[in-house]
């Protein structure tokens, strides 16, 4: 079956970058608590959105000024290239992560990490058409930086996926990524960093054309997420298995995917679009009626156990 070759939605990143880049800060020493970081990053970028409806030279103004206050604090550059993101302005979020890379040589490389991390996102925000060289440059920046770090190791081998380029280095990123992560948690008490890596997997799968073993892997990232950790990404997770399973021939299980991914994001524009184009499901099969054959149906016979 021809699959149509519509990028895919850039599921980067809201909730997850901001997790991440939280992770690269705490790691730098840079906060005692991540959960209290977490709300006070998400308080600045409320903040800093505020600063963008006044238009882009007006939010520049507000944000030179703030990185100017705050030499010695990198996250402020963070801060606002999320806020340039979530307000759909991400050539501006571009415009400050690149001039971040510039500010920042001289920072830890986690920090550095942090901010390729952010400028990789940007990139794939302000510009949808795959491949994007750009995005899947940083991508490697990053990791050259924090080259044994789980969560890069994903975000960077999720990039390359969803760029449909060097797949097998997408390959060695992710894998080694969730290495790490059975390393470090239980079966048993799957994180929601390793669902998500588990997604990426499915993802680089179904760009290898293993539709049915993506599919697969993608329900079973679903599956994994912890209970009440619903991120912004929930809805990218369905819409991958709507393409998975589009691919395997399951019309059905697409045609539902789709849909939950737009109860959670009635904006998304590839699962609408993938939904608009789905074939009508196949028909159900008849059911039987004993009377045709002059009684009941004989019941099947359990094949032996060897």
């Amino acid at each position: 079956m021809s699959q149509p070759q519509r990028p895919p939605r850039p599921r980067f990143w809201t909730t997850y970058s901001l997790f991440l880049s939280v992770l690269f800060l705490v790691y730098a020493g840079l906060a005692l608590r991540s959960s209290a970081l977490l709300r006070r990053e998400q308080q600045l970028i409320a903040r800093d959105m505020s600063a963008l409806k006044g238009g882009p030279q007006a939010a520049r103004g507000t944000f030179d000024a703030d990185i100017s206050r705050a030499r010695t604090d990198p996250s402020v550059w963070i801060h606002i290239i999320q806020a340039c993101r979530q307000a759909k302005q991400p050539g501006l979020g571009v415009e400050y992560g690149e001039r971040a890379v510039a500010a920042l040589k001289g920072e830890t490389p986690q920090i550095r990490a942090a901010i390729y991390s952010e400028l990789m996102a940007a990139y794939q925000d302000a510009d949808p058409t795959r491949p994007n060289l750009k995005a899947t440059a940083a991508a490697h920046e990053m990791l050259k930086l924090t080259p044994d770090d789980p969560e890069a190791l994903n975000a960077a081998g999720y990039v390359l996926a969803d760029n449909n380029v060097e797949l097998d280095q997408a390959r060695v990123d992710i894998t080694r990524a969730l290495r790490i992560l059975h390393e470090q948690s239980s079966d048993d008490n799957p994180t929601t960093l390793m669902a998500l890596t588990e997604d990426s997997y499915g993802w680089l799968l179904y760009r290898e054309k293993q539709y049915l073993r993506s599919l697969a892997v993608l329900e079973q990232a679903v599956a994994d997420l912890p209970s009440g950790s619903t991120t912004d990404g929930s809805a990218d997770l369905y819409y991958h298995i709507g393409m998975a399973a589009r691919a395997a021939g399951r019309i059905t299980r697409s045609r539902q995917a789709f849909l939950v991914a737009l109860t959670y994001d009635p904006a998304h524009a590839q699962a609408r679009a993938e939904l608009a184009t789905l074939p009508p499901d196949p028909p159900s099969p008849p059911p039987s009626d004993p009377s045709l054959s002059g009684g009941p149906a004989p019941a099947s016979t359990p094949a032996p156990l060897h």
